[in-house]
């Protein structure tokens, strides 16, 4: 594929594909946690694919949206579905309830667990995002689960209210999984390489991305020390 090349200021910014990026899901400590589904495996960063335990109070307020989560129309068919043979074990009955929940999902292929995930975590006030990635071949895909854990806003000071939020998560793990990270070098009207570059930017909007300002900006100090150097001359 042909570098992309963007005139600027007598000199060309030449896009390059960073063929050796960082994974931000292991190197960085700014990404909440996700859990990867795709083509032949399954990687967990920071969480499983388990619902949370919900409360007393969480299961009274959100009794329909925990059904609907289980495929049940009452309580008691969840209880007898998984719990039933168990029960006597069972003092505190929102313990019992959330082991038949846990017990559901493990029913559940890795596909609907990442899909109903979020609905489980915003039951118990934690506001989560799954969907799909692809790439350029036929087995670039994979299904990505984004949770911004209580203990992950605290860690960074995130203020994370809508699923929507998050959605950036999911296609930073697309960029670096497929390939689209990119970095640049910069080549004056003759086509001589100087020594500007800068790598490690994700996305193929290289505008959104800030490779492109960051080029210009590179160019920009490089024309001004040029400059310098010839007044001190």
């Amino acid at each position: 594929m042909e570098n992309e090349k963007i005139d600027y200021r007598n000199h060309t910014i030449v896009i390059h594909r960073d063929t050796c990026p960082s994974n931000p899901f292991d190197d960085w400590d700014c990404e909440p946690p996700i859990a990867v589904h795709g083509d032949s495996y399954l990687k967990e960063y920071g969480i499983d694919l388990l619902p949370p335990s919900f409360t007393r109070d969480q299961i009274k307020a959100n009794m329909d949206d925990i059904l609907t989560l289980v495929e049940c129309e009452t309580l008691m068919h969840l209880i007898s579905g998984y719990g039933d043979r168990w029960q006597y074990r069972y003092v505190d009955s929102v313990e019992l309830i959330n082991d038949c929940i846990s017990m559901y999902f493990e029913s559940l292929n890795t596909t609907d667990k990442i899909n109903e995930l979020p609905l489980a975590y915003s039951i118990a006030g934690v506001v989560a995002l799954s969907g799909t990635v692809t790439g350029y071949s036929q087995r670039d895909w994979a299904e990505v689960l984004a949770v911004a854990t209580p203990e992950y806003m605290a860690r960074i000071g995130a203020n994370i209210t809508t699923p929507e939020q998050l959605q950036s998560t999911i296609d930073l793990y697309g960029y670096w999984a497929f390939g689209d990270v990119y970095g640049y070098t910069v080549e004056t009207h003759d086509r001589q390489e100087i020594d500007l570059s800068c790598w490690g930017f994700y996305g193929d909007d290289h505008t959104r991305s800030g490779l492109i300002e960051n080029a210009k900006n590179d160019i920009d100090d490089y024309i001004a020390w040029k400059r310098k150097a010839r007044s001190r001359d």
